[in-house]
């Protein structure tokens, strides 16, 4: 357990509510609360127990047990909260007790109980039973061990027997090897003795099968298999009758089916006669009727020959029509052929006059559109060369606006910016000024750093420290447990135990091995060497002495005087600024308008050079136009001399170009509709020599098929007498009866099958009837005889299956039989081992009845207490005095000056006392463990040290400093005693309660 923090409020002295943080208290691991007599300082262990047992030792030990005594007169509730470490657990409890009104006791307590921030109870019985398992210590033991309030400092020396023993049963944790391995014995012994009588139950509930029962009804069942054995050889008999007896009857089944189908087909015959005679007229007719087939197709060929002669004569009558019409059209077409000839030489066209005219209206408009555009670039010239004059005098006035802004700009550029550049280098010295106060301050934030890290580095280092104490123990008090295992060794069987007296030792302990044990001290204590020497390597006086001077030379700079002056630069400089702004955009107006000046003259610049360029093009084109309109005017004079001679107009020549266009339209029109004529003529031409040729052609296609009527006449009368021929031949009297004689393909394929299919069933009928006649012969099986064979093997089979179902049943009861004769024996030999382990309970039971083993124990965990406290007592008395126990576990002083005479405890001086005691105290402290898992870290002692003269005084306290380093202990010294003040690090003052004004208030100092 490590305390962190103590609230409290309203008890005793204690008004207001007060705080002592024991985190800061307990660093330099001894600390004192000090204060004059009365002022509370034990008030503050009550508030301690009071926190975590909901009581106080000193209203506990009274007769009237009354909490509402200690209730502060001005206050209206006690409230005690008490926050501390186990292990790497945080633990906070809580308790509340107000008082009823006009009632001179307290209402409904109330406690709460927080471990790492998460409730875990808030009700009075919970948080108690949370306590009792986290410590796992009385608060009687409590204030034996840890907290020692006044009169109890000699409490645990004076303890004897019983009361003792259950103290050091309780601080060790040995209630499991007492009266919880006691009940876990008598637990395991009644869990043993249900399955015993379980076990007797069922072996009971299986029945009693002796072997006797299984033999007679194996003997019984073999006398069923030699029934089931005689029964089977009769039914094989029988079934070897049965089987020859059954194919006689299904042959003599099999002969009255056939015999019945016989009778079926001899009923057919005279069907399959009548129609075999109309299969073989129907072949006779077949050959008539294929004449008169013949004759009809040639009549067909006839009627077919006769259309086409009609349709072919009236096609060669059409023919001769077209070709007359032709003829007419052609006459009319070479009479309109001979006009257009007449008419074309009536109107003939000189080409040459016609290209001549055309030419000269050509040139003459020619001519006339050069003199239009030469008028228009005259005028184009004059006007682009006014623009040139207006573009250099506006050329002349941009040259002089941009000087002039070249002047304005050089005025400018030419005022003064040192004013402007002081006051820069002024703020950038005072800049590197604030950056070293910023190094300054960060070398601070680093060393405190550095501190921090330090000190975490000491407390997991003497944490670390902590855990191998830890082990150091758990290494020790394996060492102890031991001893029982060696006093194990040498036991024989009927002698009796040293520790228990008994004569029968069942399960010895082997044998441990020593050397493991010391071996692992060595390691730790040699791991403990050198985390003490890390612990040493930290020095932490002189990281705090750098951060001091750094703190030093940091308070030396005046940062607001340096930050002040920085602003009233930044004034200056931004006044400055604001000037030189207003410049710049002076600058920059001017400098925009000189670029503006600049593109003006550079476009100014090009449109004169594209205007000279223009005026150049468009001279060039004036001289080239009246040289093509001089051209053209020779051209007109060469082509058509008589115009131009007679001073003809361009319009005349238009007139007679007109006239002229008009008589060649005229002309081509001629020219094509002879052509057109012409095609007309030949193509009439070709279509009469097309109509003379299918004209010949229809007379040859009509000669043709008048001479294929007659060969078909002809052949029609040869099949008309050779049918006649074959009616007679073959009996028929006319074409009706050869017609109706006559059956279809399909049909008489259909007649010839059903004749050959009943032929076969006929003769296969037969075959089969004489080859069952041979397999019978003689034999003769009725239906009578044959239902009689059915019921005597339905008999036979019904017995053999009755003594099958016996045989089969008997065998299960064997099995059945077997099996739980099996299972009999697999309970009983189970409840023999059963009723064994129950007697080796019970012998447990018996040895460790009367707490003998966990006296024993306790005894050799406290004869190590012992041992510690021997150490420390020697240290303290300069060898004086040392501490034994005798053979009943009472504590006696060694005097090692007086003859190492042993003295009890009652014979010893208040001195004597309190030294022995405190030893004592100490070792027991060290040794605890709460429950069993982490160590305890603190120890409280209230008063006593008045009894010690100044050198004994000086050795306990530094007895007591030595327990910060060698055992991570806490010690907290509550006293009046204002020697130890100046010794102890780390205090607290307590000040006395003043009537009226306030009640006692602590101060850390």
């Amino acid at each position: 357990m490590r305390p962190i923090k103590l609230e409290i409020q309203g008890l005793q002295s204690f008004n207001e509510k007060q705080t002592i943080d024991f985190e800061t208290l307990t660093e330099h691991g001894l600390f004192g609360i000090f204060g004059e007599t009365g002022s509370g300082k034990s008030t503050i262990l009550d508030a301690l127990t009071l926190a975590l047992y909901g009581n106080v030792v000193r209203i506990k030990d009274t007769k009237d047990d009354k909490l509402i005594d200690l209730l502060n007169i001005n206050s209206e509730k006690i409230m005690v909260a008490y926050e501390f470490f186990i292990g790497e657990d945080r633990y906070y409890v809580e308790r509340t007790f107000p008082k009823k009104k006009n009632k001179d006791e307290f209402g409904q307590s109330k406690a709460s109980f927080i471990v790492n921030g998460e409730i875990r109870a808030d009700k009075v019985g919970e948080v108690n039973s949370c306590i009792g398992e986290i410590i796992g210590l009385s608060m009687d033991d409590f204030t034996r061990s840890v907290v020692l309030p006044q009169g109890k400092f000699s409490e645990f020396l004076k303890l004897t027997g019983k009361e003792k023993r259950n103290m050091l049963e309780r601080v060790f944790g040995l209630e499991e090897y007492g009266k919880k391995l006691m009940m876990k014995l008598s637990g395991e012994k009644n869990s043993k003795e249900k399955e015993v009588a379980a076990l007797d139950n069922i072996i009971l509930g299986k029945g009693d099968v002796s072997l006797e029962e299984l033999q007679e009804k194996k003997e019984e069942f073999a006398k069923l298999q030699d029934e089931k054995k005689e029964l089977f050889e009769k039914f094989e008999i029988f079934m070897k009758e049965y089987s020859d007896k059954e194919e006689v009857y299904k042959l003599l089944k099999e002969k009255n089916t056939l015999l019945d189908e016989k009778k079926s087909l001899d009923s057919e015959k005279e069907m399959s006669e009548n129609i075999d005679e109309k299969i073989k007229k129907g072949e006779r007719s077949a050959q008539v009727i294929k004449f008169f087939d013949k004759l009809s197709q040639c009549e067909k060929s006839i009627s077919d020959y006769k259309n086409q002669v009609e349709l072919k004569e009236k096609e060669l009558l059409e023919k001769v029509n077209e070709k007359k019409a032709f003829s007419d059209i052609l006459e009319k077409l070479q009479e309109s052929e001979q006009k257009l000839i007449e008419r074309d030489q009536d109107i003939n066209l000189d080409s040459e006059e016609y290209d001549a005219v055309s030419n000269g209206v050509h040139n003459g408009k020619s001519f006339l559109e050069l003199e239009s555009e030469l008028t228009n670039l005259g005028e184009n010239i004059s006007e682009e060369k006014t623009n040139l004059v207006k573009l250099q005098k506006i050329q002349e006035e941009n040259i002089e606006n941009l000087s002039e802004v070249d002047k304005k700009l050089e005025d400018l550029e030419d005022k003064d910016n040192d004013a402007l550049e002081a006051v820069r280098k002024k703020i950038e010295i005072l800049n590197i000024e604030k950056k070293e106060v910023e190094f300054l301050e960060e070398d601070i934030k680093l060393l405190e750093k550095d501190l921090d890290e330090s000190q975490k580095e000491k407390s997991f280092l003497e944490k670390t420290l902590l855990s191998k104490d830890q082990e150091l123990k758990k290494a020790c008090e394996e060492k102890d447990e031991k001893i029982a295992q060696r006093l194990a060794k040498d036991l024989k069987e009927g002698e009796p135990c040293p520790v228990c007296g008994s004569k029968t030792h069942p399960n010895l302990a082997m044998d441990s091995q020593k050397n493991s044990d010391e071996s692992l001290i060595e390691s730790i204590e040699a791991d403990k060497k050198n985390l003490e020497k890390k612990l040493y390597r930290i020095n932490l006086e002189k990281i705090s002495s750098d951060l001091e001077n750094k703190r030093i030379q940091l308070n030396k700079r005046n940062t607001s005087d340096i930050n002040s002056k920085i602003e009233k630069l930044k004034k200056e400089f931004e006044k400055i600024d604001v000037e030189n702004q207003e410049i710049a955009t002076k600058k920059e107006k001017l400098t925009s308008l000189k670029n503006q000046l600049s593109t003006d003259k550079t476009v100014l610049t090009q449109k004169k050079e594209n205007c000279q360029k223009f005026l150049k093009n468009h001279e060039e084109l004036e001289k080239n136009k009246i040289k093509k309109r001089d051209f053209i005017k020779k051209q007109l004079i060469q082509t058509v001399p008589s115009y131009m001679s007679d001073g003809l107009r361009i319009e005349d020549l238009e007139i007679r170009l007109s006239q002229m266009k008009e008589i060649k339209k005229e002309q081509l029109e001629i020219k094509k509709d002879l052509t057109n004529l012409r095609s007309g003529i030949k193509e009439n031409s070709k279509l009469q020599e097309n109509l003379n040729e299918v004209i010949n052609n229809t007379k040859n296609s009509l000669w043709e098929i008048n001479g294929s009527l007659k060969e078909k006449e002809s052949q029609a009368e040869l099949y008309s007498k050779e049918a006649k021929e074959k009616m007679e031949c073959f009996g028929f009297i006319s074409k009706n009866e050869v017609e109706e004689s006559f059956i279809p393909e399909n049909e008489m394929e259909n007649l010839k099958n059903w004749i050959e299919e009943y032929k076969s069933k006929y003769e296969k009928n037969r075959i089969s009837l004489d080859n069952l006649q041979n397999k019978i012969k003689d034999k003769m099986v009725t239906e009578l005889q044959w239902e009689n064979l059915q019921k005597d093997k339905s008999y036979l089979e019904n017995q053999k299956e009755k003594l099958d179902s016996k045989v089969l049943l008997l065998e299960k009861n064997l099995s059945d039989m077997e099996k739980l004769l099996k299972e009999v024996r697999g309970l009983k030999n189970e409840l023999a081992i059963k009723k064994k382990e129950l007697s080796l309970l019970e012998d447990l039971s018996k040895l460790f009845q009367g707490n003998t083993f966990v006296e024993y124990l306790a005894v050799s965990r406290l004869k190590g207490i012992v041992s510690n406290a021997a150490l420390r007592l020697s240290r303290i008395t300069n060898g004086k005095y040392s501490l034994t126990i005798d053979d009943s576990a009472n504590f006696l002083v060694v005097d090692n000056f007086n003859g190492g005479a042993r003295r009890r405890s009652s014979t010893l001086s208040g001195g004597e006392t309190f030294l022995v005691s405190l030893s004592l105290a100490l070792a027991l402290s060290n040794q605890i463990q709460l429950k069993g898992k982490s160590q305890l870290e603190f120890f409280f002692l209230d008063e006593g040290f008045g009894t010690l003269d100044s050198s004994l005084l000086d050795r306990v306290i530094t007895s007591l400093e030595t327990l910060k380093n060698q055992e991570k202990l806490k010690v907290g010294i509550i006293t009046h005693v204002e020697d130890i003040k100046e010794r102890v690090p780390r205090k607290l003052e307590v000040y006395a309660a003043v009537p009226g004004e306030s009640g006692t208030v602590v101060k850390m100092v």
